[in-house]
């Protein structure tokens, strides 16, 4: 399938990404309000953008980067035990186990 049509699969009326599953949801929800953002809770407050979750491997530890669709930050962190892949990756952002730094090369939105 070509790049063109796999997005158009993924995506509904409206051009946008279709929502994770519900499954996906229940069993990870801090990583799906990572990926798909979160709305302001009450007024005068800021919700979060939608981000991408990298995962790769450093000296033997997997380690996890989030990129904002905005902004000019990204956030690292390490997962202890990647054999649980997804159950470490929301164990550690729960937890609050990351560190935001400055994003090179990014554009200022």
């Amino acid at each position: 399938m070509s790049y063109s049509a796999s997005w158009q699969a993924a995506t509904n009326r409206n051009g946008q990404v279709a929502p994770l599953s519900p499954e996906f949801v229940q069993d990870y929800p801090t990583i799906a309000e990572v990926l798909m953002g979160s709305p302001a809770v009450s007024e005068g407050t800021q919700g979060t953008p939608p981000a991408s979750i990298i995962l790769f491997a450093e000296g033997g530890v997997l380690k996890f980067v989030i990129s904002p669709k905005i902004g000019n930050r990204v956030a690292f962190g390490s997962i202890g035990d990647p054999v649980k892949g997804f159950t470490a990756l929301e164990s550690e952002l729960q937890a609050g186990r990351y560190e935001w730094k400055i994003a090179r090369s990014r554009k200022l939105t």
